[in-house]
């Protein structure tokens, strides 16, 4: 595993598709990142730079899967009917499918008819493939609105009241009560839940993962899933259980900085491309032993990065840091999928 990181690639998961905030961290920090996404789901502008530039490469399922137009029409109906079909705030197709609290057979109803919207149009071998990709694309909006609306009630409790200004105070009044919780906004999610989301993407993009040593994930409620299930596989004996350590760290927030000067064609100096160097050698390789050389690695890195860069970086991101342990595929019993992930670095990033 310790040289696999010379390269300093990861794959991005279970999301396919990633914003300029995101991007430009991840640039920054990474040779090359892949990203697996489902047909008919289109890049964001910023995917598209990076692409041409040759620091990220989309994958696709296989061709048979393409569906044509079956997956847009689906997409459509399974929108109509969680319209017609929503329960309290959330309109989240997941919320339906996949939703936190119900029981288990009213789970596998809901997946079950969704699924059979497809089998008038698709052979039986196929079905399995358009569920999952329908899956993703549903996890993806609901994700996408999840970080707007955040992001919308973050700059409102930020922004001073028309009251405040009109009387000339200078600190701001919040704009929302303190006992409102942002995660409300967010669709619920538990180990079922994940499950059939990790599940639907390893199907789709396993082989992409087998090349990859880092998988980077942009949600903190799979970082938290695959942790947990690795101890629990990893301790089955109780009386020598141990946790499985992440490492927390804090980075500058490089989403400001102009393009030109995170990335450039390859064979050109940038500073971006010393830090993925720094970041792969250095705090990657630490992860190999007991971490506290990541630590310390971790401070070099911010201090270069502050250093280096032409412009003042005054918030920072959250970075989380594991090594999931290289377990035998016995080991998750019924959840094969997870040993996927086994012996790879797992990363997860918060802006």
């Amino acid at each position: 595993m310790a040289g696999s990181f010379g390269n300093s690639e990861g794959i991005i998961f279970p999301h396919g598709r990633v914003h300029e905030a995101e991007l430009k961290n991840l640039s920054l920090l990474f040779h090359v990142i892949r990203i697996g996404m489902p047909w008919h789901m289109d890049p964001t502008p910023w995917m598209s730079q990076l692409q041409q530039r040759g620091q990220l490469q989309i994958h696709r399922p296989s061709e048979d899967l393409l569906f044509d137009e079956t997956l847009k029409n689906l997409l459509k109906e399974a929108k109509t009917w969680l319209d017609m079909n929503r329960q309290g705030s959330f309109s989240s197709f997941l919320k339906a499918v996949v939703a936190t609290g119900s029981a288990e057979e009213d789970r596998w109803k809901i997946s079950q008819a969704i699924k059979e919207m497809g089998k008038s149009l698709l052979p039986q071998a196929h079905s399995e493939g358009l569920y999952q990709q329908l899956l993703l694309h549903l996890y993806q909006e609901s994700e996408e609105n999840r970080k707007s609306a955040k992001r919308a009630l973050d700059h409102i409790e930020n922004s001073p009241s028309p009251l405040s200004e009109a009387l000339g105070e200078e600190a701001p009044s919040p704009a929302l009560g303190t006992g409102f919780d942002v995660r409300e906004l967010s669709l619920p999610v538990n180990e079922a839940n994940l499950q059939e989301i990790l599940e639907a993407w390893t199907e789709l993009f396993g082989p992409i993962l087998s090349s990859c040593e880092i998988a980077l994930t942009l949600d903190h409620n799979i970082l938290n899933y695959l942790v947990e299930q690795f101890e629990e596989a990893a301790n089955q004996d109780i009386k020598s259980a141990q946790p499985l350590k992440v490492h927390s760290f804090e980075l500058p927030d490089c989403s400001m900085v102009p393009w030109d000067e995170l990335t450039a064609p390859e064979g050109d100096k940038r500073p971006g491309k010393e830090v993925a160097q720094l970041f792969s050698e250095e705090v990657l390789m630490g992860l190999v032993g007991d971490g506290m050389t990541t630590t310390d690695s971790m401070i070099r890195l911010n201090e270069y990065i502050h250093s280096t860069l032409p412009v003042d970086l005054p918030r920072n991101i959250q970075l989380s840091l594991a090594r999931l342990l290289p377990l035998d595929p016995d080991a998750f019993g019924n959840k094969a999928f997870l040993a996927r992930f086994s012996g790879k670095a797992l990363m997860h990033i918060e802006i």
